[in-house]
């Protein structure tokens, strides 16, 4: 318990720290996962069944709805005329921030395949996670399931840092049989077998129906939607509402469990009131995925959901709730030069597109934050991102830890010690390559780009606007602050000095995932012989 709090805390300072390079929804989901580890975890390894872990358990369930659920219904609510028209998912694998290789040969797959996916993804994010709460564990290992098959076609596609690894772990902690109450079946058949089937059964003849399918003459499968909005609309309103009943319900029926069966009951007297208000100020936020439910919510609940805001110990979900790049993906290109009259020369990234020719990789174990947010410069100006301003002037006077984030390698006449005279930013529109016959399976060509626009003019480190800008947004003109604690700041120093060795951060990283892999492990065994 001790060591997820520190763990905890630590985070959420990274992450206040941060700011906009910290603020993605998978940091928001670790947070509100890491504080609620809290009490899930024990006070010392002897204590592990405690009434902490039930009643927590079943926040973590409630979380697990939440960040499906909404995240589902979201894609509909957006009216995004992509997922109604069931071609979202082509428009992904090329838009995202930073696609895989099989991304693009997933890209090249026929339309139907691509609609049936996202009537699968909606299957999977809007009515399976009703199934969480289930009676019955062959249920809710479907729901959990179900779950991870998207997480692991998600993790092929695209690179999206720990949060499949993170919802993969939350999706199987819904099937631990501690948190329902046993069922035994009667005598001579199996009715939970048959009650499953019926139920999947039952779930297949209603997609059907609201996802029908047409062959036309050349035997090419088309599907549509066949639902309109305002029902959609009228389906979150009660849906929203049922979620809320059942998660309360569940919450309190683990509360009355442990009152039972657990003879401290000063002590989950005190939790049980602590795992209500979690419940409680889960709503508001939770609740955004339908204006009349949100409206309806205690206002006295809005406002104390604000003061902790803060704290990030609930958050609002919603993934993907719009598609953009519909007409190709937009990309920003730095380019830098010695003269403005040229030549000029392309600062690459080691992750986001840039040379057409450069295939995608896989950065599933890690995030890099800078690639990520060059993908939302690209599809705003200059101005929205302040940020952007600051990184080209470090690119200009040669800062050294800026360049370890960029691909040295592919811009040989630049480097830390000759940085660019000057420096200026391109917006392309990107596309896939098409298929072809001889290349299938490692094109020469991953992309085809246009020109778009000149997204800011050329920037030297002398430049007038340039440091009024700086000064502006008080990224220089200020002095440094001294250290208030000597001892912690040399001990940062070296933790930063370790970080900037060539394979030092990867390595720390990939050790760290060995150790709480081996932790895991060793946990269940000791559970099995206890």
């Amino acid at each position: 318990m001790t060591t997820m709090t520190v763990l905890w805390i630590s985070y959420l300072s990274l992450v206040n720290i941060g700011q906009t390079f910290m603020r993605f929804q998978w940091d928001q989901l670790l947070l509100e996962t890491g504080f609620l580890s809290i009490f899930v975890s024990p006070l010392s390894s002897s204590k592990w069944a405690g009434p902490r872990s039930i009643i927590a358990m079943e926040l973590v369930r409630w979380l697990m709805f939440r960040l499906m659920f909404a995240s589902g219904v979201v894609k509909l609510t957006s009216g995004c005329p992509l997922w109604w028209s069931l071609n979202a998912l082509p428009v992904h694998y090329e838009s995202q921030c930073l696609p895989t290789r099989p991304a693009w040969w997933l890209y090249q797959l026929p339309k139907c395949v691509h609609q049936f996916s996202v009537i699968m993804t909606f299957v999977i994010e809007i009515a399976l996670p009703f199934l969480f709460y289930a009676p019955f564990k062959q249920l809710r290992r479907i729901a959990a399931y179900g779950q991870v098959l998207l997480m692991l076609m998600i993790i092929i596609t695209g690179n999206y840092n720990f949060f499949n690894i993170l919802t993969i772990v939350l999706a199987l902690s819904v099937v631990d049989e501690e948190l329902f109450l046993p069922v035994k079946p009667l005598s001579g058949c199996n009715h939970v077998g048959l009650i499953s089937a019926v139920s999947v059964g039952s779930l297949g003849i209603i997609v059907h129906y609201l996802f029908p399918m047409t062959i036309s003459d050349d035997w090419s499968v088309q599907f549509e939607i066949g639902f309109s909005y305002s029902q959609f609309v009228d389906f979150v309103y009660y849906a929203t509402i049922a979620s809320i009943l059942l998660g309360g319900c569940s919450v309190v029926l683990a509360i009355w469990k442990q009152i039972f069966e657990y003879s401290s009951y000063g002590r989950n007297f005190i939790f049980s009131v602590f795992a209500m208000l979690l419940f409680l100020l889960s709503l508001p936020s939770y609740s955004t995925i339908n204006t009349e439910v949100h409206q309806s919510i205690w206002p006295e609940l809005h406002k104390l959901s604000d003061k902790v805001s803060s704290f990030n110990i609930v958050g609002s979900y919603g993934l993907f709730r719009r598609m953009t790049g519909a007409d190709g993906r937009p990309e920003l290109i730095l380019e830098g030069a010695d003269k403005l009259g040229g030549p000029w020369q392309e600062l690459e990234f080691k992750f986001k597109p840039g040379n057409v020719r450069k295939p995608n990789k896989f950065t599933a174990y890690l995030q890099p934050r800078l690639d990520w947010q060059m993908w939302f410069a690209a599809l705003s100006d200059y101005q929205h991102n302040p940020w952007l301003i600051s990184l080209v002037y470090r690119i200009l006077i040669g800062e050294k830890e800026v360049y370890r984030l960029m691909d040295m390698e592919s811009f040989s006449d630049f480097s830390p010690a000759k940085p660019p005279k000057y420096v200026r930013g391109r917006l392309y529109t990107y596309r896939y390559a098409p298929i072809r016959n001889d290349t299938i399976a490692f094109p020469d060509i991953w992309w085809e780009r246009e020109i778009v626009s000149e997204y800011f003019q050329p920037l030297s480190a002398d430049d007038g606007f340039l440091l009024a800008y700086l000064k502006r947004i008080q990224v220089i003109g200020n002095d440094d602050v001294p250290p208030r604690n000597i001892f912690l700041s040399g001990f940062l120093d070296l933790i930063w000095l370790y970080m900037q060795l060539e394979v030092g951060g990867v390595t720390l990283l990939m050790w760290g995932y060995f150790c709480v892999l081996l932790y895991i492990v060793y946990f269940c065994v000791s559970l099995t012989y206890r």
